[in-house]
């Protein structure tokens, strides 16, 4: 769900990223979807979405090893992709966000922290850059990264969480 609850974004096998606008004006317990968007930017699998927590940007990440921004600018009528970012050298599985930075695990066996560099007011000029690359928290893929009370926890198929400061990376 978006931030302000009005989006829900799905994506899937297809290489698609849906965006349905949710309507509760008639009836709380029964809304409707409306399909606003399907977006076909990715060119494998679709395997994660996160909102950016206070605006109505999309991330995506892929097994075409990528992450995708996507929006919605005020002077356009659709959603667009509006960047790509290549850092990963196998699937994106997971994608959270934390104050500026989007945390990104992958099939690498790495979680990249992306760092906003963007100084201009307008949302749809984000610059993400890599900040820092963890490695070797685990042996095999990583599948889930969560964020949050300063540390970065992360999930394996090696059957191990690994728990890492944010500010020392140890």
């Amino acid at each position: 769900f978006s931030p302000d609850g009005r989006r829900v974004a799905t994506c899937g096998r297809d290489r698609t990223v849906w965006i349905w606008s949710i309507d509760t004006d008639q009836d709380d317990d029964n809304p409707e979807f409306e399909c606003e968007a399907v977006l076909q930017e990715h060119q494998q699998d679709v395997k994660c979405l996160q909102w950016h927590p206070s605006s109505e940007l999309l991330f995506s990440g892929s097994y075409d090893n990528n992450i995708k921004l996507f929006g919605c600018p005020l002077d356009a009528d659709e959603w667009l992709c509006l960047d790509t970012k290549s850092g990963h050298a196998s699937t994106v599985w997971s994608l959270a966000w934390h104050n500026n930075q989007l945390y990104s695990a992958s099939d690498d066996k790495t979680v990249i922290w992306w760092a906003d560099t963007n100084s201009s007011s307008n949302k749809f000029n984000m610059s993400m850059k890599p900040e820092r690359r963890l490695e070797g928290l685990h042996d095999e893929v990583i599948y889930s990264v969560v964020v949050g009370g300063g540390f970065v926890v992360s999930a394996g198929a090696d059957c191990q969480i690994c728990i890492t400061e944010v500010e020392t990376g140890v």
